[in-house]
């Protein structure tokens, strides 16, 4: 399956100032998704552009858009320091982040890291417990990465963002004999390393752009060792991805209670063919094709989203997003000799597609004091109505929650 690599991060939150409320990806997601990097305020804007937590005031979130996510931000004579904490987090787990922010003179500078780790194992002890198949195991899975930001001051707002993320695992089996000795030893093993490099230019009167850029190398080992016969076999899996993805978004205020935003933009993204090696005590390394073709996919993407005032306490967020064009360039490959890692081109194809995927959300959005209510409604609630009326179970009336609490 080929991974998406948008140019965001989860570090941090940003607000639009000190007194604007934050813009959770609860609301986002009730916005059909509105790109967050596009909109000052937004919880996964900031996760890439990590210097816009100077602007904010002191905050405590919770979130749970299909998991939890926590967020505290503290000013502080040393700076304003964001903790994030996240139960699960793509392939790892407890995920905890940590960003630091200060302004200088014309400019903000930040630097960020997130770690997430998992370790658990088993070990059979006793004689009756040895049965000869995973007598010995151990997993570890564990994430390491880093993001530093600067943010230029002046007409035309400049932030950019540099990021370096890694992650590994490790799934160690062993098979013991009768006499607690080795029989055979299975170690499975992956890592991932993500760089990526964005910027974002604010252009005025409600008008954006940002570039991000991210490129994530895969690679990962699956090794037997027999102890009796010292026989080690190896495959070994690797690939690579490219995305490069340019927005340009503009918020207009229609009236005092009614902001309408428009996004668009162009995100390519491209992979390599997966190579399997493997190799054997005593035999000719070979290779052979995981992912056979290398890929081209161009998407052009429209956001429309609107928020509604409807007094003091609540407002309407709503949105539609669509795919207005696709476009995928494909080559299939395949290897000239078992023993050679060289490839030739056997078949090339490719199509282009105007078909808008359409979707469509809805939520609303409470404040009351410093509080902060956050709710994205199950569209299909609204069309089939409860189950006392419908009698249709199974869904949920709100897909996504966000409480936020600010002070100065």
């Amino acid at each position: 399956m080929k991974k998406f690599i948008t140019v965001v991060a989860l570090l941090a939150l940003v607000a639009g100032s000190a007194f604007a409320g934050v813009t959770t990806s609860t609301k986002l997601q009730s916005q059909a998704n509105y790109p967050g990097v596009l909109v000052p305020g937004s919880v996964t804007g900031a996760q890439t552009f990590i210097t816009d937590i100077t602007m904010m005031s002191n905050v405590a979130l919770f979130e749970y858009v299909g998991d939890a996510y926590g967020l505290t931000v503290l000013k502080t004579d040393l700076g304003t320091f964001a903790l994030s904490a996240s139960p699960s987090l793509g392939d790892n787990d407890n995920m905890l982040g940590l960003n630091w922010a200060t302004a200088l003179e014309g400019m903000n500078v930040a630097a960020g890291i997130l770690y997430g780790v998992e370790n658990n194992g088993f070990e059979a002890k006793d004689d009756s417990a040895i049965d000869g198949n995973n007598d010995f195991t151990s997993y570890y899975d564990q994430y390491l990465g880093i993001t530093l930001g600067t943010a230029l001051k002046g007409d035309l707002a400049l932030d950019l963002s540099l990021r370096f993320g890694m992650g590994s695992g490790q799934d160690l089996e062993k098979d013991l004999n009768a006499d607690k000795s080795l029989n055979t030893t299975r170690t499975n093993t992956y890592s991932d390393i993500v760089i990526g490099a964005a910027g974002r230019l604010g252009l005025g009167d409600g008008l954006s752009a940002v570039l991000g850029v991210d490129y994530e190398m895969n690679s990962s080992s699956d090794k037997t060792k027999v102890q009796a016969t010292n026989i080690e076999t190896e495959d070994i899996y690797e690939d690579s991805y490219l995305t490069v993805a340019a927005l340009i978004g503009k918020d207009i205020k229609a009236s005092e209670s009614l902001t309408v935003k428009l996004a668009s933009g162009v995100i390519v993204e491209s992979d390599t063919v997966g190579l399997y090696t493997y190799k054997t005590t005593g035999a000719t390394t070979t290779y052979a094709l995981g992912d056979t073709d290398t890929d081209l996919y161009v998407t052009i993407p429209l956001n429309f989203a609107v928020e509604g005032k409807l007094n003091e306490t609540w407002t309407v967020n709503s949105g539609v997003s669509a795919e207005i064009a696709t476009a995928r360039a494909s080559s299939v490959k395949f290897l000239e000799a078992a023993d050679s890692k060289s490839v030739t081109e056997y078949s090339t194809d490719g199509y282009f597609d105007i078909d808008p995927n359409v979707g469509y959300a809805i939520g609303v959005t409470g404040k009351i004091g410093d509080l902060q209510l956050d709710l994205n409604v199950n569209p299909n609630f609204l069309i089939t109505g409860p189950n006392f009326i419908s009698g249709v179970t199974g869904m949920n009336l709100n897909t996504d929650i966000a409480v936020v609490y600010s002070w100065k």
